[in-house]
């Protein structure tokens, strides 16, 4: 007996050395590098760790002799140890992509575990025996303890196939093979209620107890492993975190100038069209109070477009001329022409000359044309005409033809 309260003491004393260190450690990167939720629970629950050996060691140190500091002592360690396995549950939930934990289930699970603690503390006052009775403290401890760390090393290891990470994998490794001593403890300590229940507690009873407690040695190594894995994490996190940022920034700065290109674009594209209405206002400002005839028409005569002013003279509407055909406006005599014309047009690709058209009204008129053909940038040619009424300059040409003549005539 003594010489596993020994074993205890100098394991326990070595543990919590480390255990110790590494909250505060933690804590100090947790406030640097970012208050993240998972590492939140993990810290807290290897702080409670470092409780629960400070209060273990502090309970040995007690007198054999049951006392009421002792068992104040020896409750506070019990209900330390239960809290550790939920926090590290928690710790390994949030550290999935889509874990969160809820306010109801985190007071859920340390009620329940401060319950068990209570319970399993209550069942050892049973015990006169201090071994059993400490086995009937802890074994449902290391046995929740266990599956915890079973759990918190399946998590790591699936970030390890996602990310390849050296530090979950460290962590992973860590934490399973804590799980295997918690599990050896749990076994012993059954063992050990087993024999004091059917009376065989005597010194093979004991020795799986004294055995299990030089394994305690090795948990300081793998507590080492377990924290110094986490605090890689940590990093690794925090640098991860940093790297999206950065990508944000930088995603952020690539729209931003795209949208000044864009913004200079659209303004560009507004001055091109302010430009091209203008334009377009004084185009159709000169072929709206043009005199002469602006039109375009099909091969086989049909009227495209016309100017108002033509249509006018002709005394229609423009309405009225893009139902119509230009042999319509002809006069009767040099409508068969209209043919030949179109013949040369095609031929030359520009034609001229004087045309004789009617009005509405029946007048005619003498019309001075130049056609051009249109074949590219369209589906079927088309005709580009232009034409000025010269009648009155024909009339007066011709009275002065005439007075000439008659001029002549008398002089000779």
């Amino acid at each position: 007996m003594r010489d596993t309260v020994a074993v205890l003491r100098m394991a326990l004393s070595a543990q919590l050395l480390v255990s110790a260190f590494l909250p505060v450690l933690m804590w100090s990167w947790h406030a640097r590098l970012g208050r993240q939720e998972f590492n939140r629970w993990w810290v807290s629950a290897w702080t409670f760790f470092a409780l629960f050996l400070a209060t273990a060691r502090l309970a040995l140190a007690f007198p054999p002799e049951p006392s009421l500091a002792k068992s104040g002592v020896v409750l506070l360690t019990t209900l330390t140890g239960f809290l550790v396995a939920p926090l590290l549950v928690f710790g390994a939930l949030s550290f999935r992509p889509s874990g969160t934990i809820s306010r109801p289930l985190a007071l859920g699970g340390l009620g329940t575990a401060l319950a068990l603690g209570a319970i399993s503390f209550g069942a050892s006052l049973q015990w006169p025996d201090p071994l059993t009775s400490f086995a009937v403290r802890h074994a449902p401890r290391t046995l929740m303890l266990a599956g915890a760390l079973f759990f918190c090393s399946w998590v790591f290891f699936q970030r390890v196939r996602a990310t390849r990470s050296w530090a979950a994998l460290l962590t992973s490794g860590s934490c399973f093979v804590y799980a295997l001593d918690q599990c050896v403890y749990t076994g012993a300590q059954f063992f050990q209620v087993f024999g004091a229940v059917t009376g065989a507690a005597g010194d093979t009873g004991r020795w799986p107890m004294v055995v299990s407690a030089r394994l305690l040695y090795s948990d300081v190594v793998l507590t080492c492993g377990i924290c110094l894995g986490t605090v890689l994490l940590i990093v690794e996190e925090y640098q991860r975190s940093e790297r999206a940022l950065l990508e944000s920034v930088s995603r952020g700065r690539k729209v931003e100038d795209e949208n000044t290109a864009l913004q200079q674009e659209i303004l560009a594209r507004l001055q091109v069209e302010a430009h091209l209405r203008a334009s377009e206002d004084q185009y159709r400002d000169l072929v709206e109070h043009s005199e002469d005839l602006l039109c375009t028409h099909t091969l086989d005569g049909r009227i495209l477009s016309c100017n108002p002013a033509a249509a006018r003279l002709l005394g229609y509407e423009v309405r009225d001329l893009l139902t119509k055909r230009v042999v319509d406006f002809l006069a009767p005599e040099v409508r068969d022409q209209f043919a030949q014309h179109i013949s040369d047009l095609q031929r030359d690709g520009v034609a001229s000359g004087i045309m004789k058209v009617m009005t509405r009204r029946g007048e005619r008129r003498l019309w001075a044309f130049r056609n051009t053909l249109r074949t590219d940038g369209v589906a079927v040619p088309i005709v580009r005409g232009t034409a000025r009424d010269i009648t009155e300059q024909h009339q007066a040409e011709r009275a002065l033809r005439l007075s000439e003549e008659k001029f002549a005539a008398a002089f000779r």
